[in-house]
């Protein structure tokens, strides 16, 4: 199995969640003056006792895509850092991660723009190149 193109996948997550937080973080304020934010922020909602705005949930769901984004690769570089012997014993894990790449690319075509496409793409490459090498 081919070690470096399951880590070329694995860096591909870790990018596409630096790279999502970034660009949130930086483009934060400047979404704070249209009409959709607004409306999110004004809308209060209750989930389980607790009092919220759909702005919130937004911000906190973003920022925690983020971060699994960036967990998810790097997990993954320190699988390939534990199991140092190859490939061949995480058939399992290459499987599920070719999965949830391919899912990724399906998901973010139609909600997102080229670059995470073609960096989950890059992914499911990798991680199939690991499988099948």
């Amino acid at each position: 199995m081919n070690t470096f193109a399951f880590i070329i996948g694995s860096i591909c997550y870790l990018l596409i969640g630096v790279g999502h937080t970034a660009l949130y973080l930086t483009h934060r304020g400047r979404a704070g003056k249209g009409r959709a934010i607004s409306l999110l922020k004004n809308t209060h909602v209750t989930i389980l006792g607790d009092r919220t705005t759909l702005f919130s949930l937004y911000e906190g769901y973003s920022l925690m895509m983020g971060g699994l984004l960036v967990a998810f690769g790097v997990l993954n570089l320190m699988v390939i850092y534990i199991f140092s012997g190859g490939l061949s014993e995480l058939r399992p894990i290459i499987v599920f991660d070719v999965v949830v790449a391919a899912a990724s690319v399906l998901m973010f075509r139609k909600y997102a723009f080229f670059l995470p496409v073609a960096l989950s793409g890059l992914a499911t490459l990798g991680y199939l190149l690991a499988l099948f090498n």
